[in-house]
């Protein structure tokens, strides 16, 4: 019996704990399925434009075990109701206004990661953030007034744009609403890639919101905004700059290791492992630097500052140009002579001036294939213009010394013309603006303020341009000429009429060869 009553109590214990088992199986199985049932209802709010709140998926399987999504969903609902009462300055009416927030940003770009730092992204927003400062820099009261004085009343613009001071009035406000344009779209970008809705597509935001705010008001918050991006955007800069250390002295150890591995001793330079330690010093230093810079920060904080200085910039271009440049600059031109800019001619023209001063500065020692290559690279129509030029060309009273006075002359004001449409054109990159900004001694940022367009070539009238080139070729064509002259017996012809008579086959050239060589 008693060996019965013990099997028996063993079948019941056994038979309570299968059936404890398979009601804790039980139990799991309903709280998968309210699990996947809650999961599902979160992505059909999601689909449909609900997206004031994201959770790490692990997160919210932790929440829902413990029941306390209801919870976290209020939170986070009226903590974004919060953060949009404590936004930007500028931002408060445009999240009334319906421009931009849930539902509005279904094509986003790639988003910041979940903690909302910018990381690597850190390098562009400063670029942007010293464009903005350069940009707000060329509207102050003491650089308006420069282009006024100075700038418009030098003898390129006046040659070569127009003489024209409403003209030119508004061409420079045309030009700096076109680069507000440019930076306004890079703070677009940086918008759309936020996790906060509220801050895609602001582009809708910065077309349609009115300036409502005074001139000082506005003052007041943009250069608090700009004196703390600054801040930080220098500091990038130098950690731009370390990580390009540390990225050479990775580089070296890589180089240092396989000479070692290979058996290749060499007295002068750091061991590998002294080489390590450097890199894991600066790795070290980095790693504190980023914490000081844009790196760290949320890209939500620094755009809502953007747009402050977006909307500072709009009302500062309206302020320096006032109402007559800016309707003349929105307004089209009819019958206007063709541009540089417009005939994309500007960077080409450019590059010809600098090699005519090339020879200016070599005509003592010019070899054949520079003068080939100046006279190559004309175009058509100056090549056409230029050969009957030549060929009626009569002897010149003026010496060497005042023809080469002549051509300085010129290319005074011209060369500096031609040098900043190829800045324009290829000093900038990516980083370019942080490479282009210089620190005093106290870390202070010094901003110089950008070249105007009117400053290069961009606006200068395509048959203007043209016959001041026509004007130093035939002065070049002179200066070399008589240095020829003085140097050979043999009064050697111009390069620039041979080339023109070596593309030009007919049973005259001979004779005009000799015309030419006489005139010379």
């Amino acid at each position: 019996m008693g060996c019965v009553h013990s099997c028996g109590v063993a079948i019941e214990d056994s038979g309570e704990e299968r059936d404890n088992s398979n009601d804790g199986k039980r139990q799991d199985k309903r709280r998968a399925i309210r699990i996947i049932d809650k999961e599902q209802s979160k992505e059909k709010s999601f689909n449909k434009g609900d997206k004031s709140w994201d959770l790490d998926p692990k997160e919210e399987a932790s929440l829902l075990k413990g029941s306390k999504l209801k919870d976290v969903k209020q939170a986070s609902s009226s903590k974004a109701t919060n953060s949009k009462a404590e936004g930007p300055s500028f931002l408060g009416k445009a999240r009334n206004t319906g421009f931009f927030g849930p539902g509005s940003s279904n094509s986003v770009p790639k988003l910041v990661p979940r903690d909302g730092k910018i990381l690597v992204l850190c390098f562009e927003v400063a670029n942007t953030i010293f464009k903005a400062a350069k940009l707000v820099e060329s509207l102050s009261d003491e650089n308006v007034k420069h282009y006024i004085e100075v700038v418009f009343q030098s003898p390129g613009i006046q040659r070569l744009v127009s003489s024209d001071m409403r003209e030119l009035y508004s061409l420079a406000a045309a030009d700096k609403r076109k680069e507000l344009e440019v930076f306004s779209r890079e703070v677009v970008r940086f918008g759309n890639r936020c996790r906060d809705p509220q801050f895609h597509n602001l582009d809708r935001y910065f077309d349609r919101v009115e300036l409502d705010k005074t001139q000082s008001y506005l003052k007041e918050i943009a250069s608090g905004a700009m004196e703390y991006l600054l801040s930080l955007a220098q500091r990038t800069s130098n950690l731009y700059l370390e990580m390009y250390v540390l990225k050479k002295f990775e580089h070296d150890y890589e180089k240092k290791c396989w000479e070692e591995q290979n058996f290749i001793f060499s007295q002068k330079g750091d061991r590998a492992k002294d080489l390590k330690q450097q890199i894991e010093n600066q790795k070290s230093y980095i790693k504190d630097l980023k914490k000081e810079t844009l790196w760290s920060k949320k890209l939500e904080e620094v755009v809502g500052k953007l747009v402050d200085v977006v909307q500072f910039i709009h009302f500062e271009i309206n302020r320096a140009f006032d109402n007559e440049g800016r309707n003349n600059s929105n307004e089209k031109l009819t019958n206007t002579p063709e541009t540089l800019s417009s005939a994309g001619l500007a960077l080409h023209y450019a590059h010809i001036i600098t090699k005519i001063d090339n020879v200016v500065i070599l005509q003592t020692s010019v070899s054949q294939a520079l003068r080939e290559a100046l006279y190559m690279s004309l175009p058509d129509k100056i090549k056409a213009s230029l050969k009957p030029k030549l060929l009626s060309l009569q002897p010149s009273e003026l010496s060497t010394k005042q023809i080469r006075r002549e051509v300085d002359k010129i290319l005074k004001w011209l060369l500096p013309m031609a040098n900043n449409t190829i800045k324009a054109q290829f000093g900038f990159g990516w980083v370019g603006e942080m490479a282009n900004i210089r620190t005093e001694a106290n870390d202070n940022v010094v901003i110089e303020p950008n070249l105007i367009r009117l400053q290069t070539l961009d606006h200068a009238k395509k048959e203007n341009a043209e016959e001041i080139i026509l004007d130093l070729l035939v002065l070049l064509h002179r200066l070399v000429t008589r240095h020829i002259k003085g140097s050979s017996a043999n009064q050697t012809r111009s390069p620039i009429t041979q080339q023109n008579n070596r593309n030009v086959s007919n049973p005259t050239s001979s004779k005009r060869s000799k015309n030419n060589h006489d005139t010379s």
